[in-house]
């Protein structure tokens, strides 16, 4: 039979086992559920959508310092390279799509709030696969940036090859 002091220390352990699955689980569904329409929040009159056609970028660019993420299925790729503001496209799946980076620069200089939403864009890769595009883009040093890898099929995003979104990423 177990003691008064047994089961307290089950209780407890079973409470930080509730509590740690909460906290994991937290990790893989706040981040879908904050991407899900992330431009939906947009004020359109505020603020316009940047469109970026990425220059076709000759061999592999140097992946020292790039902070990278996926597409799902891993058949594209985005980079960032924070010395510079450039992102780097590689498309690897000849199937007519075109591999893009979708970013949202977030204003948190004068109040810390990282809420504020101070542009937006899309810097997207059409030149064919397997290539490596590049776009040069000009953030903030105090901005944090926010951004996600997907495919395009005929300038809309297909939804179901979108990574996660990155967050707090300094430029």
């Amino acid at each position: 039979m177990p003691t008064t002091r047994t089961r307290r220390q089950r209780t407890t352990l079973s409470a930080y086992l509730v509590a740690a699955l909460a906290m994991m689980a937290s990790l893989f569904i706040a981040p879908a559920a904050h991407a899900e329409d992330r431009e939906g929040t947009i004020d359109a009159t505020a603020i316009t959508r940047e469109w970026d056609k990425a220059v076709k970028y000759n061999g592999t660019p140097s992946m020292s310092g790039l902070l990278c993420k996926g597409t799902s299925g891993l058949s594209g790729m985005g980079c960032y390279k924070s010395n510079g503001d450039i992102w780097y496209l590689f498309d690897g799946k000849a199937d007519g799509m075109s591999v893009a980076v979708e970013w949202f620069d977030y204003n948190d200089s004068t109040s810390g709030d990282s809420s504020k939403l101070y542009r937006y864009g899309v810097c997207i890769n059409s030149s064919g696969a397997p290539s490596w595009a590049s776009c040069n883009k000009n953030y903030y040093e105090h901005h944090t940036l926010a951004f996600r890898m997907c495919y395009y099929d005929d300038g809309k995003r297909v939804e179901s090859t979108c990574s996660f979104w990155g967050e707090n990423m300094k430029p």
